[in-house]
């Protein structure tokens, strides 16, 4: 896999700017843009003059899209139900990973909650 090609390779060279800008290449092909962006991140830190920031702002944005989509998504189920625990879930992932910890916390406290037909 061309991952692990790319991970040996800077673990052999960890200045090896070109080899973490082609793993971030991996990544955004698979849609895996906070392991994208975190190898962009690195080929900028070793070489700031690599030209990596077009790649780097391309993953970033399908990213925060990703993140608007599963949100609206996720909203649009708990609209028509609010007790849907997976939705909830899902919001509360979204929320974890872009660190906004109140809101996932939110989300996962009404999963655990009792729905007002269990209080009753």
């Amino acid at each position: 896999c061309s991952s692990d090609l790319y991970r040996k390779a800077t673990e052999l060279d960890p200045k090896y700017s070109l080899a973490f800008k082609s793993w971030g290449d991996v990544f955004l092909a698979q849609r895996n843009y906070p392991q994208a962006i975190d190898k962009y991140r690195k080929a900028m830190q070793i070489d700031p003059k690599y030209k990596v920031y077009s790649n780097w702002g391309n993953a970033l944005e399908e990213w925060e899209k990703s993140d608007r989509d599963a949100i609206a998504t996720n909203q649009e189920i708990l609209n028509h139900n609010t007790n849907n625990a997976a939705a909830r879930k899902g919001l509360a992932e979204v929320h974890d990973q872009q660190k906004k910890l109140l809101e996932a916390r939110k989300q996962f406290d009404e999963v655990q909650a009792p729905s007002k037909d269990e209080e009753q």
